[in-house]
């Protein structure tokens, strides 16, 4: 038996890696995909709604996903639908000419889960 690194747990000679258990390696591969998600998220065109009734809200055209409030005016919404889709976005995707018939798709199947068309 050997000692984890991180949460001192007897481990099984040939199951630590670095010092590490798997438990370990699978909770920060965890917290490192929701750090990538806040960061796409920050980083996108997209604007987080307040839920404090006190502050000005988005309006216009665009969706809003019941779960977190997040609001995607609809000219930003196939940009937001095609980063969300991708576990890394390629640097030269934005440079793609995608063709009217795609970004009508994929916002119409991206928006038709937890999300709310508003006019």
């Amino acid at each position: 038996m050997e000692i984890c690194r991180r949460c001192k747990g007897n481990c099984d000679s040939g199951e630590l890696v670095g010092g590490i258990c798997p438990e370990c390696l699978e909770k920060d591969r965890h917290e490192q995909e929701r750090a990538d998600r806040l960061a796409r998220m920050m980083n996108s065109p997209s604007f987080q709604m307040e839920m404090d009734a006190g502050v000005e809200r988005m309006d216009g055209p665009g969706y809003r996903e019941m779960a977190t409030g997040v609001f995607v005016p609809e000219e930003d919404a196939f940009d937001y639908a095609l980063e969300n889709c991708f576990e890394m976005v390629p640097a030269g995707i934005r440079l793609l000419r995608w063709t009217q018939e795609f970004k009508e798709m994929l916002v119409e199947w991206f928006y038709s889960g937890n999300w709310i068309k508003e006019d």
